[in-house]
């Protein structure tokens, strides 16, 4: 049976490849579903050859025609646009007379909504997107008029989910810590992914092609400097809070050097603080599991926000390094981290708290 990994951030990416490793699976094709183009970013190219050790393959969602660009009146261009990306997938996925294994990351997306819809036929398995499982978070539901104005643009299958996994019924969930999931899972099926199958010889490789190519000032750094993983900046006000939470740990810990690693989808970027600190940002592009399989290469100190990072760099880089920022950080996250008691007192556990 063909296995299909429907992905949208680098990191499903990493998670895919664990799972291929561990469960030894065969003919497996890694669809990339974000509308954002990375296909030429360094990362994937690098990591293309890996999956293809792997007997993997991984496809593009996109969409080129000509007569989108020339048409002006958008919200029948935006149909358009998915009608032709919706007949691209079928192409690359295949018939859906046939009944497919497929691996789910985010079901609130119309495109993996449409995968969902026109092949369910197939066996459907939930895969952990960031911390989203382990939070006990419910989004507010879509207005009458919200909810037909996607139906007509997305199609009619499109349906507004108030948290991830409601779209359909799931068996399993593949997860990194299957006993702080949270409860809202707890019917399912839970499968240990395993980031030993991720960090490889192979792994290792690629991450240090790609720092020493893209950041090789990461190969430089003393314990006197400190990387910051931060998250989404949905406002200004977000931005200039953190700034000055940045400029007193970095006075607290006597950092000289600090980089900003900003979060790939956030509306608003970090690039300065206005202090003697030195601030050097991260370029896009690097995938924070590359800098945590070459941990070993510095002695920096890492620092992040709650975030999917909480869950992904522990088996690689020593307690003593880490540290969780405060939680006005990222408060909207912590509240529902908070609620997850045992999630909360891993963190606890792991990491150096700073308040």
């Amino acid at each position: 049976m063909k296995k299909v990994f429907l992905v949208c951030t680098e990191h499903h990416i990493a998670l895919s490849i664990a799972i291929i490793k561990k469960e030894n699976l065969k003919d497996c094709h890694i669809l990339f579903t974000n509308s954002i183009n990375i296909k030429n970013s360094p990362f994937l190219i690098g990591v293309e050859n890996l999956i293809k050790d792997l007997g993997a393959k991984i496809h593009f969602y996109e969409v080129n025609s000509l007569f989108l660009k020339i048409l002006f009146f958008n919200p029948l261009k935006r149909i358009l646009k998915y009608k032709l990306g919706y007949k691209k997938i079928k192409k690359i996925i295949g018939a859906n007379t046939q009944s497919y294994d497929m691996f789910i990351f985010a079901d609130q997306s119309h495109i993996t909504q449409f995968i969902i819809s026109y092949y369910k036929n197939s066996k459907f398995n939930l895969v952990q997107d960031g911390l989203a499982q382990y939070v006990e978070h419910k989004l507010k539901r879509d207005s009458f008029y919200k909810t037909y104005y996607y139906k007509i643009i997305f199609g009619f299958f499109w349906k507004g989910i108030r948290q991830l996994g409601e779209y359909t019924s799931y068996k399993n969930l593949y997860c990194l810590y299957p006993k702080l999931i949270s409860n809202d899972y707890s019917k399912l099926k839970l499968n240990k992914i395993n980031l030993e199958h991720l960090y490889n010889d192979a792994w290792i490789d690629l991450s240090n092609k790609l720092l020493k190519n893209s950041f090789p000032e990461f190969f430089q750094m003393d314990s006197n400097c400190g990387i910051f993983f931060v998250s989404r900046f949905n406002s200004k006000n977000e931005l200039e809070i953190s700034k000055k939470v940045i400029i007193d740990i970095a006075k607290k810990n006597i950092l000289n050097k600090i980089y900003i690693k900003n979060h790939p989808r956030s509306r608003f970027k970090l690039t300065s603080l206005d202090s003697s600190v030195k601030l050097i940002t991260i370029p896009t592009g690097i995938p924070a599991e590359c800098f945590f399989a070459l941990n070993k290469s510095t002695n920096n100190k890492y620092f992040l926000s709650y975030s999917t990072l909480l869950l992904i760099c522990l088996f690689k880089i020593d307690k003593s390094r880490l540290n969780v920022l405060p939680k006005y950080f990222d408060a909207y996250t912590y509240n529902y981290v908070v609620k997850n008691k045992n999630l909360y007192s891993f963190v606890e556990d792991n990491f150096n708290l700073l308040e």
